[in-house]
């Protein structure tokens, strides 16, 4: 219900419903109708992971509302006409989904939370041009930004400085069952608390800035956070900046160390017909980041390796044999001279 106040599913909607029960997102999509008396459409298993033929069977069935990885969605070739919301979350949503799918005709939705929250915390409406963010906590939930690295105690972080996002809620899980040293390490007694409401706090583990509207940007996972040849790496950032170059649809970085040599290596999905080539895309990128920071391979896959959630699937990228010297349209790197 403290979603639905914000999104809006009604009774006379026909809401897609593909996530496996293993996914708290599928709380989303039942719970949800559920409450408000809207009709479920259960998808055979073998369409919730077929691209190509999912757009086509929502235009077909009348769907109205979506709720999707924003992975999957960027995969879609055509437009779903009949779709008034589309709702995305599991992982980082790129620009770029926001300047196709959202429109005067559909509302575009972001949501971020943990399962430990049980299971949506905030809600952002996107809209083309304006950039993405988790927006702002939903009724009975509460954001803070701390400073977690000082050693007495936790530091409340004031308004455009990053930190560890936390929230706090009577949703809030009550901890890991049978994980005891887990528990004390991320739930956590709320030294701000105005009541019996918010007395507690789950630490999430991910970087995030509260603007000065109030919006949240989050910034990737804390345990994102690499170390190349004594630099220390955002993935986060690097992906966001791949995703912001024309033609790319989906984006992961990792850290990889094959034959004793760690590298970066991005890979991309096109976001239609990517012209883009993998020296291009570095040019690009040394633009903004620093040079230790931009990826030193670049491969082109037809789609990304996801996990039952639908999420990114970061360990089959990195078993993955590279295919070097090839790139994204067979372009490599040239030195200029023998040394």
């Amino acid at each position: 219900r403290s979603e639905n106040s914000v999104l809006g599913v009604r009774a006379d909607d026909l809401v897609y419903q593909g996530f496996s029960l293993a996914f708290d997102m599928s709380f989303e999509e039942i719970w949800i109708s559920y409450l408000v008396g809207a009709t479920l459409w259960i998808a055979p298993k073998e369409l919730a992971t077929d691209p190509e033929a999912l757009p086509k069977a929502l235009i077909e069935h009348g769907i109205t509302v979506f709720h999707a990885v924003p992975t999957l969605l960027a995969l879609f070739a055509q437009d779903v006409p009949t779709l008034r919301l589309i709702n995305l979350g599991g992982e980082a949503c790129p620009e770029s989904l926001a300047a196709r799918w959202a429109n005067d005709h559909r509302q575009l939705f972001n949501t971020y939370g943990p399962t430990e929250a049980t299971v949506s915390a905030s809600l952002a409406e996107l809209r083309p041009g304006q950039p993405v963010t988790i927006g702002r906590p939903l009724p009975n939930y509460g954001l803070l930004v701390i400073d977690a690295a000082i050693e007495n105690g936790l530091r409340l972080l004031p308004r455009g400085e990053t930190g560890e996002l936390c929230i706090t809620g009577p949703g809030i899980a009550a901890g890991y069952l049978g994980r005891p040293e887990l528990t004390s390490e991320k739930f956590l007694a709320n030294p701000w608390a105005e009541g019996a409401q918010d007395a507690r706090l789950y630490r999430t583990g991910d970087l995030a800035r509260i603007a000065a509207d109030g919006r949240v940007h989050c910034l990737g996972r804390t345990d994102d956070q690499v170390k190349i040849r004594g630099f220390r790496v955002e993935l986060g950032e690097i992906e966001a900046a791949l995703c912001h170059q024309p033609g790319v649809g989906t984006a992961a970085v990792v850290l990889r160390q094959d034959d004793g040599i760690e590298r970066l290596v991005a890979y991309v999905v096109a976001d239609g017909e990517m012209t883009a080539t993998a020296t291009g895309l570095r040019q690009a990128l040394a633009e903004t980041l620093p040079p230790y920071m931009v990826p030193v391979h670049l491969e082109n896959l037809p789609e990304m390796p996801r996990l039952a959630s639908g999420k990114i699937d970061r360990k089959v990228l990195r078993d993955r044999p590279l295919e070097i010297p090839s790139g994204l349209s067979a372009a490599s790197d040239r030195p200029e001279t023998p040394a």
